[in-house]
C-alpha cells in the first residue's frame, strides 16, 4: 500500500501505551473509506519494519508514533537494537528520510525535546508536535482524556488542517481542566485536580514548532 498518506507507529508495549495503539486501530477503522493509513501495530512497530515503510512512503504526509518516550527518543520492546525505535543520534540520512517535508506527532513521553525538535526540523519536517514532559495519570478519566486527545490530533493530522487547528485544540483541553478544577478543589477532591494541574502543565509545554 505505497499511496498511504499517514504513517502510524504505535508499539503498544505494556499496560501505558497498550491503550494507544488500541483507541488509534479503532479510529482508523472507523475512517477507512477516507485517507489511506499504514499502521505498524506492536506485532511490527520495530525499527527495521519502519525503515522499511519509509521507503515507498512518497505520499506520506505525516508520521506519528505512541509508545514510551525519554528526551530525544522513542522506545519499543526490544524488537529494535537496544530497544530504540528512533533516536536523535540516528544518522542524518536516516532522521532525512524520516523528516522530509513531513508532520511528524510523538505521543511520547519528553521525546520531542527542544533539541531534538530543532534537529527534525533541520532535516526538513514540515512540523513537530510532541511533549517535553509526561503524559501520566492516576484516575481512569485523565487517560481516557489523554486517548480522546490522541485522536483528536490525528483526525486533524490525517485531514491537514494544520497547526493552528492543533494549537486550538491543546487550547480546548485547558480550558476544559480550568473549568473543571474549581469544583475538585472546592469539594476537596485535592488528588483527582492534581491529575487535571498535571495533565494541564503537559498541555502547556507541548512543543508544536514548524
Amino acid at each position: 500500500m505505497p499511496n498511504f498518506v499517514l504513517l502510524s507507529v504505535d508499539t503498544g508495549m505494556d499496560v501505558h501505551t497498550k491503550p494507544f495503539e488500541l483507541k488509534r486501530s479503532e479510529y482508523y477503522q472507523s475512517v477507512s473509506d477516507g485517507p489511506s493509513v499504514r499502521m505498524l501495530d506492536s506485532s511490527f512497530a520495530n525499527k527495521a519494519a519502519l525503515y522499511e515503510s519509509l521507503q515507498d512512503a512518497s505520499n506520506c504526509h505525516t508520521i506519528t508514533f505512541s509508545s514510551h518516550g525519554s528526551p530525544g527518543i522513542v522506545h519499543d520492546n526490544w524488537d529494535s537494537p537496544n530497544g530504540i525505535l528512533l533516536s536523535q543520534n540516528d544518522s542524518p540520512e536516516y532522521l532525512q528520510l524520516l523528516a522530509d517535508n513531513r508532520f511528524l506527532y510523538f505521543m511520547c513521553c519528553e521525546t520531542a525535546s527542544l533539541d531534538f525538535t530543532h534537529q527534525l526540523l533541520a532535516y526538513g519536517a514540515r512540523a513537530v508536535i510532541g511533549f517535553n514532559e509526561k503524559p501520566k495519570w492516576h484516575y481512569h478519566v485523565i487517560r481516557r482524556m489523554w486517548l480522546d486527545f490522541d485522536i483528536g490530533i490525528l483526525q486533524l493530522l490525517l485531514y491537514r488542517q494544520g497547526l493552528d487547528k492543533v494549537k486550538t485544540h491543546r487550547d480546548q483541553y485547558v480550558n476544559m481542566i480550568d473549568s473543571v478544577l474549581p469544583v475538585l478543589i472546592d469539594a476537596g477532591e485535592t488528588n483527582r485536580a492534581n491529575d487535571y494541574k498535571r495533565m494541564r502543565s503537559v498541555l502547556e509545554s507541548m512543543t508544536i514548532a514548524q
